[in-house]
Formats: structure tokens, C-alpha cells, sequence
């Protein structure tokens, strides 16, 4: 696959799938947190929210990652996404100017994931929508 691929990337807080995509295929890279088994356990009426902090290391390798991709699609259930998105426009302006889209989903198969964000890609329509 060319430096020029399209990108979608399905994340939460343990790990990012990156599928490198063009008309022919697909390739797949995964990123993991440093920390995968680490749990929240919120105690009720405590001033704690039970978020974790945010993993800036986790979130800099999935940009490195991507950083050569023409377009970007991010996925995802939860607020991973968007946090990557977040982060992405504070630190890596140039690589989130080419973010195509963001898109809550729970998990698909790998080629379900690519096939919905080759349709996303060809469908000029989606282009215009708010990333958010």
C-alpha cells in the first residue's frame, strides 16, 4: 500500500485497529495502550469521577501511525474517538486537517469496517457533515 491510502481507525481506550485501505485491499496495524487491563472502579458518593487520564503515549503512536494517510476516518464506541480527535487537533494540526470523519460504532469485522468507510469515502454527500 502507497503512503497515499485512505485510513480508518476503530478505537477505544485498550487499543486502535488501523486499516490502511485502497481499492485493491486493506492492511492492519494495531496500537495498544500501555496499560490494556486496567480497570475503573468508581466507589458511589465519591468526589472521584472514575475516569482515567488521558493517554497522550497511546494517542502520539496512533498519529505516528497515521501520519502519512491522505484520509482518515475515525471509529468507535464510547469517547475514545473523539479524545483522539482532540488530541490529534491540539498536537498534529496537519495530520487532522485530513480527517474525513468520525463515527460511533461497537465493534464490525475488519472487512465490514473498511467496506463502511470505502462507502463513506465515495459517498461525496458525508464529506460536508459536521466531523462531530
Amino acid at each position: 500500500m502507497s503512503d497515499q491510502d485512505n485510513v480508518v481507525i476503530w478505537v477505544d481506550h485498550r487499543q486502535a485497529m488501523i486499516f490502511q485501505f485502497d481499492v485493491a485491499g486493506f492492511d492492519r496495524a494495531t496500537v495498544r495502550c500501555a496499560h490494556p487491563d486496567r480497570h475503573i472502579h468508581h466507589t458511589p458518593r465519591s468526589p472521584k469521577t472514575g475516569n482515567l487520564p488521558l493517554d497522550k503515549v497511546f494517542f502520539k503512536r496512533v498519529a505516528e501511525a497515521i501520519e502519512h494517510a491522505a484520509a482518515i476516518i475515525i471509529a468507535g464506541p464510547a469517547t475514545a474517538k473523539t479524545e483522539l480527535v482532540d488530541y490529534i487537533e491540539r498536537t498534529e494540526p496537519a495530520i487532522a486537517a485530513r480527517i474525513a470523519g468520525v463515527e460511533s460504532l461497537d465493534h464490525l469485522t475488519n472487512s465490514a469496517l473498511v467496506s463502511l468507510a470505502r462507502a463513506f469515502r465515495d459517498d461525496d454527500s458525508m464529506h460536508s457533515q459536521s466531523r462531530r
